[in-house]
């Protein structure tokens, strides 16, 4: 299976769900109109797990920068202190 998905670069679950339309209704219930319905899920799928990736980078880039901003200040105190000592 594994294989498979790399080598036509789809996803399992849409293997397994051509695999169920198949077993159920024969190859007419894998026609254009159902492959697209499976691709418009898979799509969808990724879409919501492409922004949810995206947050988690957005915030770690804030997380990052807030940090760096902190790490700034910090240094110049200690400079300021061991300049007036």
């Amino acid at each position: 299976m594994a294989k498979t998905t790399r080598e036509y670069e789809v996803s399992s679950t849409s293997i397994y769900k051509w695999q169920s339309l198949h077993d159920s209704g024969g190859e007419a219930s894998l026609s254009a109109k159902s492959a697209a319905k499976a691709e418009n899920a898979e799509l969808r799928r990724l879409r919501r797990e492409n922004d949810e990736l995206k947050k988690i980078v957005a915030e770690k880039e804030l997380r990052l920068r807030i940090q760096s901003e902190m790490l700034k200040k910090k240094t110049a105190g200690q400079n300021r202190i061991a300049h007036d000592s």
